[in-house]
């Protein structure tokens, strides 16, 4: 949390808030709704993209997510954070993936950005192989890699 309040300071921001939710029953407890009641920005941090989803997904923080998002809020994240914002995301595909349909394993996101995979560590990992075959699964979506710096 420190390095994340540091980090953000920087920018500007005054208030840095941490929200760990450890399971679904966890994502409706209203002690941690509350602690998104005044915020303006959502920061999801790395990890898996799917234990974030099974976590949020459908819940009231994910319902709150969205207020802040359509009321003109921030919402961000690295790595799998930044894989959950698509409607459909990856979960699992080799780096250097075949085209082939059974290689690469999708899930609902958490539908923040329509129409777009993002895949993260894109260069790093060698991520080309695995987008080209989300996107021609899905090809009405527009493929989007990120890289670590």
């Amino acid at each position: 949390l420190e390095k994340y309040q540091k980090s953000f300071g920087e920018l500007g921001i005054k208030e840095v808030v941490e929200l760990y939710v450890n399971d679904r029953l966890e994502a409706a407890h209203e002690k941690k709704i509350s602690a998104l009641a005044n915020v303006s920005a959502v920061f999801f941090s790395g990890g898996d993209q799917l234990r974030i989803t099974s976590q949020i997904g459908d819940t009231p923080i994910d319902e709150r997510v969205h207020e802040i998002y359509e009321a003109g809020g921030i919402i961000a994240g690295t790595s799998a954070g930044a894989s959950v914002m698509s409607d459909t995301m990856m979960v699992k595909g080799p780096n250097a993936a075949s085209f082939r349909i059974g290689h690469i394993r999708m899930a609902p996101g958490l539908g923040l950005l329509p129409n777009v995979i993002i895949d993260q560590h894109f260069a790093e990992r060698g991520r080309i192989g695995r987008l080209i075959g989300a996107v021609s699964q899905n090809p009405r979506v527009l493929g989007i890699g990120i890289d670590e710096d």
